[in-house]
């Protein structure tokens, strides 16, 4: 319970930094197409998005956030339909820049509860970050297309660490880091 208090607070919190920060003003009209240098909520489908577009066919994202030349660009926070929550930089539609991602059910590679904090290139984890999850396992390092590549430091649930090159997901080379 302290655990589902405290992720509800770091939520609520980037929720209010987002809408803090932004100096633009509300977007105007109905055509998000036409929305520029403004701040606007939209439920959005995004079948089209080929990142997404098997995954959320026929479902609506909710965004809240900056817009630039009709797309989602600047600071926001994306809801997705099962629950993924993605708060920080967008470019272009997609998580683009610093950000947090929480994840509150079971995904293919994450589990109930995990976070990512760190950079995000097209949508994806990409440069330095840090995964955290439910069980307290963490990794501390380099991302590339969503896996851990590179330098990094996976530290288990139990304490024992793993440091090294790593290369989608699997240490290939122990180091001292």
């Amino acid at each position: 319970m302290k655990k589902l208090l405290g992720i509800l607070v770091l939520v609520l919190m980037f929720f209010n930094i987002v809408l803090a920060d932004s100096s633009l003003p509300n977007c105007k009209g109905t055509d998000t197409f036409k929305w520029t240098n403004c701040f606007g909520t939209e439920e959005k489908s995004i079948a089209y998005d080929q990142l997404y577009k098997d995954k959320y066919k026929d479902k609506k994202i909710l965004y809240q956030g900056e817009y630039r030349n009709g797309k989602l660009h600047g600071q926001g926070t994306i809801t997705f339909p099962d629950g993924i929550k993605y708060v920080g930089e967008l470019k272009y539609n997609k998580p683009y820049g610093h950000g947090t991602m929480l994840f509150p059910e079971p995904k293919p590679i994450f589990y109930n509860d995990t976070k990512y904090v760190g950079e995000f290139k097209y949508g994806l984890p990409n440069g330095q970050g840090t995964i955290t999850y439910a069980n307290g396992t963490k990794f501390v390092g380099n991302f590339r297309d969503g896996s851990y590549y590179g330098l990094g430091t996976y530290t288990f649930a139990n304490g024992t660490v793993d440091k090294g090159i790593w290369k989608n997901n699997k240490l290939i080379e122990r180091r001292n880091l």
